[in-house]
């Protein structure tokens, strides 16, 4: 009779891959949940910055909004008030006399000022006692100011008006100025006309 031999049996015992594989496929599923959440975050960081962003810009505008509105309103109070109206050489500067005295207003780059008083013609506009007088000032960032007196004909009252025009863009635009316009003297326009200094005696 045939012997049957024993099987040779490996005395290596072969491991299950499912170990290694699952350790594998859980790398790779952190990796994947890492980038989703980078640029997720990344996203999320960018929409925060724009709304931010534009919020900043709401509220400056509506600042700016406030401000030219409060600015107009004084500005055609005190020309409507005048009794002649001056203009500097350079331009800059109205003088106004009104029943309730002199009242200066002063066009200084981004800014326009309202002073309770008359000033002398050495006195730099942005000088620190100018700006320690009393008065309003109205800034206007990024925005170029300046006055204009338009002389009207003999016994007709002139026309004045504050012009703030934003600076260029970046990209070459041009946005329109704001101008307030306010006519000389209106609320005295039943009693004597109102003219200019060039029409004063």
């Amino acid at each position: 009779m045939k012997s049957h031999r024993p099987l040779k049996t490996s005395s290596k015992v072969r491991r299950p891959r499912s170990r290694h594989l699952r350790r594998g496929s859980w790398l790779v599923q952190v990796v994947v949940t890492m980038t989703v959440m980078s640029v997720l975050m990344t996203i999320a960081s960018t929409s925060l910055f724009q709304m931010l962003r534009q919020e900043s810009l709401m509220v400056e505008r509506t600042f700016q909004t406030s401000t030219w509105l409060q600015m107009s309103r004084d500005f055609r109070e005190d020309i409507h008030a005048a009794f002649v109206v001056k203009q500097t050489a350079g331009g800059s500067r109205l003088e106004l006399t009104t029943p309730d005295g002199t009242v200066t207003w002063v066009a200084d780059g981004e800014k326009v000022r309202r002073i309770s008083q008359s000033l002398a013609v050495t006195d730099a506009v942005d000088a620190p006692t100018v700006e320690s007088l009393p008065g309003e000032q109205y800034a206007f960032a990024d925005h170029v100011a300046r006055l204009l007196l338009t002389a009207g004909t003999s016994g007709a009252a002139s026309v004045a008006s504050i012009e703030v025009a934003p600076l260029p863009t970046p990209n070459g635009g041009i946005i329109l100025p704001n101008v307030v316009v306010a006519t000389a003297g209106l609320d005295h326009r039943f009693l004597a006309s109102v003219a200019t200094a060039e029409e004063q005696p």
